[in-house]
């Protein structure tokens, strides 16, 4: 690894709730410097930094694969001069720090965020619905990591923040921490029961489902790519997959043709301004593709799941100002073999995206199309059209973002393991002809 001596610079962006963040470059780095929670300088028990906030840390690169240079990331990060980083102090509770009672209306635990209907009012605070947003950091738990669940009664303090008014200290009734043993209790209980034996038979039983999987989403290699909106980011080990929104995923609109004008704007100014706004890539397809017996055109986006969220969100804004609509509505494309996955067991899925368990007026329509449509060049694929409210469809956007961006993580990381397999059997094959079989 390569030191370098401390430097200064600004924090670009710090998810407190997934414990990490950028700033901007500084010493020998030309590229934004990542930034972990461990390594804050603090006495905070969730250690976070601000946008814009000036800090002082010393530079380390990683070690880069091949000729491609490692990763710079900041270590022992302070204040300018050395000081601690304490950003909890800064907040001033409402009330003198009185604490107040709700039940907890959702909680996304991948998210580390949901919100809290509160029992009756709260002075000098206008709630939206009466609820209040709550995050991980603010759970008092022993629990890791801590977690809320829907229905469940609890007590807080109030702060404003630049956002709006938000959930501090939340513990159980009486300042009880939250805690649910049945989740711990529940996961030892299983692996206690299984048996050498067993765990070896299904072991193998998992090993050639998963095989089984492979051949059905492998295919050929415009199928696996899902043609015109790939997909991107590849999981580490197969048994601890899961959906990672910094890493990079790909979703496919259907546009139609006269708002695509609109969308690129004049000698591009348009969708470049997107590009730089979202973070996210914006690319659309030479064919018209007809669909509902009007000419559209396919649409690429690719980055991270939040800059595609953020650019799917501008295009619905955009394409409902052309249209004069104070309605949003937009196309998805999903790959026909992952329509299932997208709608969920049982709907759940789908009925996440509708938001059907909140009030009617907060919910979108969605459809998704029974008979697919063929894409040049790719697979088939069906439409599914979220519609409603400028702000519904926003929060639609997000859910279905994520869905895909699940798929599409999953369908690459099915495709390179089968390319794996076959380079290996081929490897194989060419070892044996040569009489050294392996």
């Amino acid at each position: 690894m390569v030191k370098a001596k401390r430097v200064t610079s600004k924090v670009i962006k710090f998810m407190k709730n997934r414990g990490f963040g950028h700033i901007e470059p500084a010493g020998k780095a030309d590229e934004k410097i990542f930034v972990h929670w461990k390594e804050i300088q603090t006495d905070d028990r969730w250690p976070s930094l601000e946008k814009d906030m000036v800090v002082e840390f010393s530079l380390e690169q990683e070690e880069g694969k091949g000729k491609k240079p490692g990763m710079w990331k900041a270590i022992n990060v302070t204040r300018k001069g050395g000081k601690k980083i304490n950003t909890a102090a800064k907040e001033k509770f409402i009330s003198g720090g009185k604490k107040f009672k709700g039940v907890v209306d959702w909680y996304n635990n991948r998210k580390g965020s949901g919100m809290i209907k509160v029992n009756g009012k709260i002075p000098g605070v206008k709630l939206e619905e009466g609820k209040l947003h709550v995050e991980r950091s603010d759970i008092i738990s022993n629990d890791e990591p801590p977690l809320l669940v829907k229905g469940e009664s609890v007590e807080f303090k109030v702060v404003k923040t630049d956002k709006g008014a938000a959930a501090r200290v939340v513990t159980g009734p009486k300042g009880a921490k939250i805690h649910h043993p049945e989740k711990a209790g529940n996961k030892k209980k299983k692996v206690s029961k299984k048996k050498t034996s067993n765990t070896k038979k299904k072991a193998m039983k998992r090993t050639k489902a998963q095989k089984g999987r492979g051949r059905k989403r492998g295919g050929n290699r415009k199928t696996s790519a899902m043609g015109y909106f790939g997909v991107g980011g590849m999981p580490k080990n197969e048994y601890q997959w899961e959906y990672d929104p910094e890493a990079g995923v790909e979703i496919g609109l259907m546009i139609p043709k006269k708002y695509v004008g609109a969308l690129i704007g004049k000698k591009g100014a348009k969708i470049k301004s997107m590009k730089k706004k979202t973070g996210a890539t914006i690319q659309f397809g030479d064919d018209d593709v007809s669909y509902n017996g009007t000419p559209n055109n396919v649409c690429a986006l690719s980055g991270t799941g939040d800059s595609v969220t953020k650019c799917v969100q501008e295009i619905a804004k955009i394409i409902a100002n052309t249209a004069q609509s104070l309605d949003h509505k937009i196309m998805f494309l999903v790959p026909e073999q992952f329509c299932g996955t997208l709608i969920g067991k049982k709907g759940a899925n789908i009925k996440k995206i509708i938001g059907a368990d909140k009030p009617r007026k907060d919910q979108v329509q969605v459809r998704v199309t029974d008979d697919a449509i063929q894409l040049p060049g790719t697979s088939s694929v069906n439409v599914c059209s979220v519609f409603g409210g400028q702000k519904n469809v926003a929060r639609a956007v997000e859910d279905t973002v994520e869905s895909l961006g699940m798929i599409s993580q999953r369908v690459l990381y099915e495709q390179r393991k089968k390319e794996q397999q076959a380079m290996m059997k081929f490897m194989g094959l060419g070892m044996r002809a040569r009489g050294m079989a392996f």
